[in-house]
């Protein structure tokens, strides 16, 4: 993005204007027309992040996974949503940001699955759920095997990129360990 977004944090949630009726959609497998969004702005707190005078952002909508629905992600369908999601931020918080894009793109679940081999398309396993939440997420190391060991977005702690590095770091401390 041109320009500098100072009053933009880091980390923004953006919540929709529905919460209950946005987790049916996405867990029933329609793809919301509104969302709530994760805004992350790297550059106000590493301006390297993007050349002198420019900002970078990403913008996470949740979605249900291919298994549950399968929308044209690589066509127009994919691309709308795409625009929505920008025409959203910039409404709520970046006022002329899509007149300020100098590189653009947008990842799919379409995306997940053919470039990451991502179950279903799934960036956070298999769905955010309770029972796959937290504790309940699969251990590091099995209970059972003592040898047999997981990492990854299913693992403990948790999905993301910290998660997933925080996970990596604890299955690597306890083979280390042993």
């Amino acid at each position: 993005m041109k320009g500098g977004y100072p009053d933009i944090a880091h980390h923004s949630i953006l919540f929709g204007p529905r919460y209950k009726g946005l987790l049916g959609d996405i867990y029933g497998g329609r793809v919301p027309e509104d969302f709530s969004l994760y805004l992350h702005h790297p550059s106000i707190t590493d301006p390297a992040m993007a050349p002198p005078g420019h900002s970078t952002f990403y913008a996470l909508a949740p979605v249900a996974h291919l298994g549950k629905t399968q929308p044209d992600w690589d066509g127009a369908f994919g691309a709308r949503f795409a625009d929505a999601i920008l025409e959203e931020v910039e409404r709520r918080v970046a006022p002329g940001l899509r007149a300020n894009i100098v590189t653009r793109f947008h990842y799919t679940p379409a995306d997940f699955g053919r470039d990451l081999a991502a179950h279903l398309g799934s960036a956070f396993s298999l769905e955010p759920l309770l029972w796959q939440s937290a504790y309940f997420r699969a251990h590091n190391r099995d209970h059972i095997i003592s040898n047999l060991y997981f990492v990854g977005a299913g693992t403990h702690p948790g999905a993301g990129i910290p998660g997933v590095v925080g996970s990596a770091k604890a299955t690597a401390q306890l083979m280390l360990d042993r």
